[in-house]
């Protein structure tokens, strides 16, 4: 993405519907994947790829996430719930990071708040079973035998 950007004279919305369109296209390559009858993953592996490596403002704010959910996973130990808790806490470090950095305008970056918020939705939309278990005591902890 950064060789891209050399290639852009100016960041427009237009230009960032694109790549995100592009990143989101990924993400729903892996959760509803034609060759296994749409039946894929819970997109949060690529959710974090596509964020992280996508665009440049995304980054850090994703790495932060990636760093929550890993505490989460120490804490409590189902992946299921550090990734619901990530999944509910990157747009709201994104939309911390447009408010309190210098340059960043929502005029112009509206549209990253736009994907981090669907990208979110899709992923608790995916965890629904695990909600569940997580409710009824029955879903499995990691390194649980």
């Amino acid at each position: 993405m950064l060789v891209a950007m050399r290639f852009v004279e100016e960041v427009t919305v237009g230009v960032l519907w694109l790549w995100f369109g592009v990143g989101y296209a990924a993400v729903l390559g892996h959760v509803f994947p034609l060759y296994l009858k749409f039946r894929g993953g819970k997109g949060v592996s690529t959710s974090l790829g596509a964020v992280v490596g996508l665009y440049p403002y995304m980054t850090v704010c994703g790495l932060i996430t990636f760093a929550i959910w890993g505490v989460c996973l120490l804490i409590w130990r189902y992946v299921s719930l550090a990734s619901i808790v990530a999944a509910v806490v990157f747009p709201i470090i994104l939309t911390a990071a447009v408010i309190a950095l210098p340059g960043w305008t929502f005029s112009v970056l509206w549209p990253l708040l736009i994907i981090a918020v669907g990208l979110g939705a899709l992923v608790l939309i995916r965890h629904v079973g695990n909600i569940k278990r997580l409710l009824a005591g029955s879903e499995r902890k990691i390194f649980q035998k």
